[in-house]
């Protein structure tokens, strides 16, 4: 979550402050994270040109009684770790603070129109960095699950490109809490079902069957794109006196 806020941090500052091409930076910055991620861990647990892969105490799920006990339901919602908790608690509270607040309701605002906003008073800068570390705060526990949670060690490449999932699952969801979480769900039930094919022995390539997931999104996205309402001023910096 530190090392996630703190590369938000950077994005704020390059595109807020700096008004760096948004798309640039952002590219930038996975190739930096990815890149510096691995170099880190090289640099602690490389020894004689062989990197280990030491392993850790997964977090432990946590089960809750009785709810849990529910046939086929209650092991999958009722018994996971405390991350996924988190997680699923998250969309409700963002959804309240984006159209139940103050703050929340001029941070949407800024991204459709951040001239109006700024004639109006609204800190512009402020709002947007509040927004960018948050998005990096929240893909940093993404990570700390995929290495603590989901597994018990960190490998090279550990995300396998779930980001640009994640960024499309923003488009599918047409940047509504809600419907994000509903997309969420999908491609985690899609890559789910990947993996009990590959067990279950079907005679399919394997690569197909790892590829099923980010396909059927892709699909998704297409059918999609009618009705998709992207805000006005996404990926535009915003210049005082511009119009």
């Amino acid at each position: 979550a530190v090392g996630g806020g703190a590369l938000g941090l950077l994005m704020a500052v390059m595109t807020a402050t700096v008004k760096v091409n948004q798309i640039v930076a952002g590219l930038a910055l996975n190739i930096l994270g990815l890149g510096g991620a691995f170099f880190w861990y090289r640099s602690v647990y490389e020894e004689g040109g062989a990197v280990a892969f030491p392993t850790v105490d997964r977090f432990q799920t946590a089960t809750i009684p009785l709810l849990s006990d529910i046939p086929a339901v209650g092991e999958v919602f009722f018994d996971q770790h405390w991350l996924t908790y988190f997680g699923i608690l998250m969309v409700p509270a963002t959804f309240i603070f984006l159209n139940r607040t103050k703050y929340g309701l001029e941070l949407r605002s800024i991204g459709h129109n951040p001239e109006a906003c700024d004639m109006r008073g609204v800190g512009i800068i402020s709002r947007q960095y509040t927004a960018v570390i948050y998005g990096g705060v929240m893909a940093g526990l993404g990570g700390a699950y995929l290495s603590l949670a989901g597994g018990n060690q960190f490998f090279d490449d550990i995300v396998a490109g779930r980001g640009w999932i994640a960024l499309a699952i923003v488009i599918f969801g047409n940047w509504r809490a809600s419907w994000i979480l509903g997309g969420s769900l999908l491609f985690g039930f899609l890559e789910a079902t990947q993996l009990s094919l590959q067990a279950s022995g079907v005679d399919l390539p394997y690569q197909l069957l790892l590829a099923l997931p980010f396909l059927l999104t892709i699909v998704a996205l297409v059918f999609n794109r009618s009705r998709s309402q992207v805000p006005l001023s996404l990926t535009i910096p915003y210049h005082r006196g511009e119009r």
